[in-house]
This record gives structure tokens, C-alpha cells and sequence, in this order.
């Protein structure tokens, strides 16, 4: 009996901690979060969010501009949310990652089809 109930706790632990797959997108969540996460999204339109959002507020301070002791007086501010400036360097990082594979009508190219362009790559350095 001990055992069986230890077996269910252990699995109860499990799937609640799998179940857990971060913030769910709400009405005050910004588009280009989402945008992030959907492959169909169209990369220009998610980088026009992205822009207009930040447009009127003050970037995230990076590492680097924050442990640099050489000018306090230069620091930005956080953003009231530490989770925006973590939303930002997100971004920041997709928008690099995925511009290779813009397609020129601002689709992303899809798995399949990275893996056939890095195929013809090496055939053509052959």
C-alpha cells in the first residue's frame, strides 16, 4: 500500500510540474510576445509590434549597462515589469535567430524547409 501511494504522489509531482509551460498570453499581454511563439506569424509584422510597443517607452537596461560603474548618471531604468525586460532580450534574440529564414513575403520558412536549404548549402560546398 505504502508503495502505491508513493508511486502516485511521485506521479502527481511529475505532471504538475511538466503542466506548468510558463504565462499564458492575456488581453494585456503585447502581440509581439505571441508573435514569438506562433511559426506562422509574419516576421516584419511581428517586428512592426515589437517597435511600436517599445516606441514611447524606455528600453531595458542591459547587463553590461548595469554593472558599469564608469557613468551612474547614464543608467536606464527598469521597466516596472522585470518580466518586459526579459520579453525583450527575448525578442532581441528571435529577431536575430530567425532572419535568415524570412521568406521575402515575411513568412519564416518552415523546419522542413530549413533543413532542405542547409542541405543544397553543402552540396554546394563541395
Amino acid at each position: 500500500m505504502k508503495f502505491f501511494t508513493l508511486l502516485t504522489v511521485a506521479f502527481v509531482a511529475t505532471v504538475s510540474v511538466y503542466g506548468q509551460t510558463g504565462a499564458v498570453p492575456d488581453a494585456s499581454t503585447p502581440a509581439w510576445i505571441a508573435m514569438m511563439d506562433d511559426p506562422k506569424v509574419n516576421y516584419h509584422e511581428a517586428v512592426r509590434a515589437f517597435e511600436a510597443y517599445w516606441k514611447d517607452k524606455p528600453l531595458p537596461a542591459q547587463e553590461h549597462e548595469r554593472l558599469s560603474s564608469e557613468d551612474p548618471a547614464s543608467f536606464r531604468a527598469e521597466p516596472a515589469d522585470p518580466d518586459m525586460a526579459f520579453a525583450y532580450k527575448r525578442f532581441r534574440r528571435w529577431r536575430i535567430r530567425m532572419e535568415p529564414f524570412v521568406k521575402p513575403d515575411g513568412t519564416l520558412m518552415s523546419p522542413d524547409e530549413r533543413v532542405e536549404q542547409w542541405k543544397r548549402q553543402r552540396q554546394n560546398r563541395r
